[in-house]
């Protein structure tokens, strides 16, 4: 993974993690 864009990934996860959850 690389260091740049990870908080937007991170970001997006999350909230794709929260929706499934």
């Amino acid at each position: 993974m690389e260091p740049e864009g990870s908080e937007q990934m991170t970001s997006t996860a999350r909230a794709q993690t929260i929706v499934q959850l």
